[in-house]
């Protein structure tokens, strides 16, 4: 039975913890751990996940998130029970292709790196559900994000990112639930995205939006739409009249008048928070 950091594991254990252990490396021991189902390194100072992780060959969880990792052996790919993997804040700058023949994965956690891309070969994950970006430097959401291969995600987050654009194939995404991409460069809503009947959740704040398309009278009732923060020149929304929005959040730092939005959308039972950050005072006008 190894001997990992201080403690014995009989070679029957699925499940090591060993979050904050000023690691440097994998332990070498952990790879004769055959039964392993779940491996916890978060918090630690790894730089690789070196080629001998392809002997894990049951792991279902991998989280080497808080990490160094700026380099991943492409033998990972013989783990092919694993259905999650988390690399949040790391150091890396691409995402290894071999992660895209990981493809049983249901979530894949990349939060807090300075990837600038993500890569086609992602349509390979079909069974994926959470795809997590945010706070890197994707410039652009491709297509095969969108496409018919990736249609059982619900969850997807880019928020923080480059993007300037979504893409109107966002509509085959049948079973997304959220939709996160606020802190970013996006100019425009696509009509298509309110075609999504599952969307319980919407968050676009913070980006270069000016118009709400008239299609948002389709947005299912009770999401979370959120918008605050944008350049919206002139708020029109009597084409949502008909319909109950729970939180519409619209923030704008300067010269939006309330009175003519409440004037323009009096039938509507929308919340509206207008807050104005000037010398660290909220001003509330009614």
């Amino acid at each position: 039975m190894p001997l990992i950091i201080g403690k014995i594991y009989s070679n029957d254990t699925t499940v090591i913890n060993l979050q904050q252990k000023r690691l440097y490396t994998i332990p070498d021991k952990i790879y004769s751990l055959i039964n392993l189902n779940t491996l916890n390194l978060k918090y630690n100072k790894i730089d690789e996940i070196p080629e001998e992780i392809n002997q894990l060959v049951n792991l279902c969880r991998l989280n080497i998130g808080y990490n160094a990792i700026y380099d991943i052996h492409p033998s990972i790919d013989l783990l092919q029970n694993l259905v999650e993997l988390n690399l949040d804040h790391n150091k890396l700058t691409y995402i290894p292709l071999c992660i895209f023949n990981l493809t049983n994965l249901e979530i894949l956690s990349l939060n807090n790196n300075k990837i600038t891309k993500i890569p086609e070969e992602i349509s390979q994950l079909t069974k994926l559900k959470r795809l997590n970006l945010y706070n890197n430097s994707i410039t652009t959401i491709p297509d095969c994000v969108c496409g018919n291969s990736l249609t059982e995600l619900t969850h997807i987050n880019l928020n923080g990112n480059d993007i300037t654009n979504i893409p109107t194939e966002i509509k085959n995404l049948s079973n997304l639930v959220s939709f996160i991409a606020g802190n970013n460069y996006i100019k425009t809503i696509p009509k298509e995205i309110f075609s999504l009947q599952k969307l319980k959740c919407l968050r676009l704040s913070s980006n270069n939006i000016q118009q709400i398309p008239q299609e948002a009278i389709n947005i299912p009732s009770g999401c979370d739409f959120n918008i605050y923060s944008n350049p919206l020149d002139d708020i029109k929304l009597k084409h949502l009249s008909r319909h109950s929005i729970s939180f519409v959040r619209l923030m704008k730092e300067h010269n939006m008048k309330l009175k003519k939005c409440i004037k323009d959308i009096a039938a509507i039972r929308i919340q509206f928070w207008l807050k104005y950050w000037i010398n660290n005072r909220v001003k509330k006008t009614i």
